[in-house]
C-alpha cells in the first residue's frame, strides 16, 4: 500500500473547508445537511481523480487557500474560477492535473465564481460525524475537527491507483453571471403579504449583503410594508434549499440550510445551484426574480390573480397593470 500523502496549509484562505454529500437524514433530530454548497462541481471534481462522487472535497469560498503538496497526487479544480496557479503556471479546471510532491497550489483574485471544489484522488483520513466529514456549523472542534482548515493544518489522503486524465470541453465550462436572473414559484404564505411587498420582490433587482453565509443570502434592501398584521401568526413548517424567507425586518433571506419564518417564494433546485456558485457577498452581486409562470417587468403596483387552466390548483399572478412609485 502506498504511503499517504498530506496536504500543508501554507496559508488557510478566507474559508476552506472540508465538505461531502452532507448529512441527509437527520434534520429531525435538529442536524442540518449540510454539505457542498455546489454538489454539481464538488462531484464533478471527484469523478475526474476516481473517487466516490458523494466523496469529500474540499470548497474554497473567495479567496482560495495555499497548499504544498507532501507527496505526489491527482487532482481536479472545479465551480468558481478563483485564478488558482501550480507553482506559479495555470491550473485548468475541471481536467484531471497530476501534482509532483513538492509543488504549491495557490490561488489569486476571483475571476468569476464564488465557490471552488478542490479532489485529491484517494481516501480522505478525515474524521466523520453522522456519516460525513463535512465541517459542522456548531462544535466544529468537537465532531469535525479535521473539516476546518487553518493555517499549518495537514489533512492526509491514501492515494488511490492513479485514473486516466480527462477534461471537459471548454463550451461546457460553467460561468457564473454577477447579475443573474432566476426564477422563482409562489410559497404557501405568498398571498399573505401586502401587494406593494410582493410587486417590489419581483420587480426589482436585488443585492446580497456582506450578513450572508452559509446558512442562507440575506438581500441587502427590506420590502415595504413589513411587519405586516396578516404575518403576525404564522405557523413554522417544513421548508427546502433555495425557499426564500422573509424576517420580521421585511428583509429576504435564501436559505441554503433550516431556517423557521415566513416564505414568500422558493427557487427551483437548479436555480439554488445558480446562485450557490455566483453568490459572493463581498461583490455583493445583484439577483431579479421572475414569477415562473409569467416573466413580466415590473416595479410595484397592485396583483391580478387568474385560475391556470393548465394546472388545476395553481395560480398565475398577473403583473400587466403594475405601476411603479419608485423613480
Amino acid at each position: 500500500m502506498a504511503e499517504p500523502i498530506f496536504l500543508h496549509f501554507i496559508k488557510p484562505g478566507l474559508q476552506t473547508t472540508v465538505q461531502d454529500g452532507g448529512r441527509p437524514g437527520f434534520q429531525a433530530y435538529g442536524v442540518p445537511v449540510s454539505g457542498a454548497l455546489d454538489p454539481e462541481s464538488a462531484r464533478a471534481a471527484n469523478e475526474l481523480v476516481g473517487n466516490d462522487p458523494g466523496g469529500p472535497v474540499l470548497e474554497i469560498t473567495l479567496l482560495g487557500p495555499e497548499i504544498r503538496f507532501e507527496g505526489a497526487a491527482q487532482i481536479a479544480l472545479t465551480g468558481a474560477d478563483l485564478d488558482a496557479r501550480l507553482d506559479g503556471a495555470p491550473a485548468p479546471r475541471y481536467a484531471t492535473l497530476r501534482v509532483r510532491e513538492g509543488q504549491t497550489l495557490a490561488f489569486g483574485k476571483p475571476v468569476h465564481g464564488c465557490r471552488a471544489y478542490l479532489a485529491v484522488g484517494g481516501t480522505w483520513m478525515v474524521r466523520s460525524w453522522l456519516h460525513s466529514a463535512s465541517a459542522t456549523p456548531f462544535a466544529t472542534e468537537a465532531l469535525t475537527p479535521d473539516s476546518l482548515l487553518r493555517k499549518g493544518s495537514r489533512l492526509a489522503i491514501q492515494p488511490n491507483a492513479w485514473v486516466e486524465p480527462q477534461a471537459w470541453p471548454e463550451e461546457l465550462l460553467p460561468h457564473w453571471s454577477g447579475s443573474p436572473r432566476i426564477q422563482v414559484v409562489p410559497g404557501p404564505e405568498f398571498e399573505r403579504f401586502p401587494p406593494l411587498a410582493i410587486a417590489h420582490f419581483f420587480g426589482r433587482p436585488h443585492r446580497i449583503a456582506p450578513q450572508s453565509n452559509r446558512m442562507g443570502y440575506r438581500f441587502q434592501d427590506p420590502l415595504p410594508g413589513i411587519p405586516s398584521p396578516s404575518l403576525t401568526e404564522i405557523i413554522s413548517s417544513g421548508i427546502v434549499p433555495g425557499t426564500i424567507q422573509i424576517t420580521p425586518s421585511g428583509h429576504p433571506i435564501l436559505l441554503l440550510a433550516r431556517l423557521r419564518g415566513c416564505e414568500v417564494a422558493r427557487l427551483r433546485s437548479c436555480e439554488v445551484t445558480k446562485l450557490r456558485g455566483s453568490g459572493n457577498p463581498v461583490r455583493r452581486p445583484a439577483i431579479s426574480g421572475t414569477p415562473v409562470r409569467r416573466n413580466p417587468q415590473i416595479s410595484c403596483g397592485t396583483i391580478r390573480r387568474s385560475p391556470d387552466r393548465r394546472s388545476p390548483g395553481l395560480t398565475n399572478y398577473d403583473f400587466s397593470h403594475a405601476q411603479s412609485p419608485v423613480k
